[in-house]
């Protein structure tokens, strides 16, 4: 019997990928419909109730340039999409190349607002490579120093990214378990320049795993003339970013 339901699950899923392999499934987010690769479309939950995103749709409405770091399979470069100006671009990054597979079938299915560029790149302080340790769950992949544990990716930093290019960000959303100082790091030159909004996902032990206090994270937003907010709009002093699980950072000038 155990035999046969493994058989009969096995023909179900040929079909399901015969019929939803390029035309991808829609599914109901948040009351609005999107449309995502078949084999993740079951693991999206219908509801994301999660304040970041919420946060990030208003960021980005009117907008037309905005970079996703960490987009791992591009559900939030899909639902975001919706919401920015017509002729956009998403700007989509992910290191982890099964991770990012699936990244380019969600970019591929989005016939929105906008069209979502994948990037199968790490987002550094540097151009160079790093070392990525992959978990079960792609959420929670990371940049780690073993190179024997790790798999070798491409990484590159924003501001040579977007200076090559002639990309004028107005809004970068990080989300990066613990690379998040590098991100920043390797981003100076463009934030000065173009003084796009930050949102910026802490993972806090990470972080401190990589070295990274608040002094020294306070100081870098110091440094780029940026100052945090906490999602309520509230400013948050240098000692205290770490007690925030996410940051809103906003220039200056």
């Amino acid at each position: 019997m155990d035999m046969f339901k493994i058989a009969l699950r096995r023909v179900f899923y040929f079909f399901y990928a015969l019929r939803y392999k390029e035309s991808g499934k829609l599914k109901t987010v948040n009351n609005k419909v999107y449309r995502f690769p078949y084999s993740v479309v079951r693991g999206i939950p219908s509801i994301i109730n999660e304040r970041p995103l919420l946060f990030l749709q208003q960021l980005v409405k009117n907008k037309k340039v905005v970079i996703d770091v960490g987009a791992n399979i591009g559900t939030i470069s899909n639902i975001i999409s919706n919401d920015m100006s017509p002729g956009g671009v998403i700007h989509a990054f992910e290191p982890t190349p099964s991770t990012f597979l699936i990244l380019q079938d969600t970019a591929r299915l989005v016939k929105g607002n906008v069209i979502i560029q994948p990037y199968n790149y790490a987002i550094a302080g540097e151009n160079g490579v790093v070392y990525f340790e992959t978990t079960e769950s792609s959420t929670t992949n990371h940049i780690i120093s073993d190179q024997n544990r790790g798999i070798a990716v491409t990484a590159v930093c924003l501001d040579w990214f977007c200076l090559t290019n002639g990309i004028r960000p107005e809004v970068i959303k990080i989300d990066v378990e613990g690379a998040e100082y590098l991100v920043l790091l390797g981003s100076q030159s463009i934030l000065k320049k173009y003084k796009p909004e930050v949102l910026v996902e802490l993972h806090i032990d990470q972080l401190r795993l990589q070295k990274v206090d608040c002094n020294l994270f306070g100081n870098l937003i110091e440094q780029i003339d940026y100052e945090a907010h906490s999602l309520d709009g509230e400013k948050i002093p240098s000692d205290l970013i770490f007690n925030y699980s996410c940051i809103h950072l906003v220039s200056k000038s």
